[in-house]
């Protein structure tokens, strides 16, 4: 099951040739995967022993919201050392170490 709205928002290759700077956080195509990627997890997760719950699905949904949080959080900065430091952050929550 897609999430058709979230899927009208991703933009093709050719579209971005031709962007305008953007002007509201959706518009940005990272935060856009972000978002999808957060959906993923969480249909993933059903997946998952109920036994999970409080520990791995928990971990994994905190870590996967935090992508596209510090994503919207950034964007707000003015500063681009600022919006550095949450974009950073996001994709800091995309490592892991095993």
């Amino acid at each position: 099951m897609k999430d058709k709205k979230a899927e009208s928002r991703i933009q093709e290759p050719e579209a971005r040739m031709k962007r305008q700077p953007a002007k509201d956080f959706r518009d940005l195509i990272v935060w856009q995967r972000a978002h999808l990627f957060v959906l993923c997890i969480y249909r993933y997760n059903d997946l998952f022993p109920k036994s999970e719950l409080f520990g791995l699905i928990s971990q994994l949904r905190r870590a996967a919201v935090s992508i596209p949080a510090n994503i919207v959080e950034g964007f707000k900065k003015k500063t681009r050392p600022e919006k550095a430091r949450y974009f950073n952050i996001a994709q800091g929550s995309l490592n892991f170490d095993s």
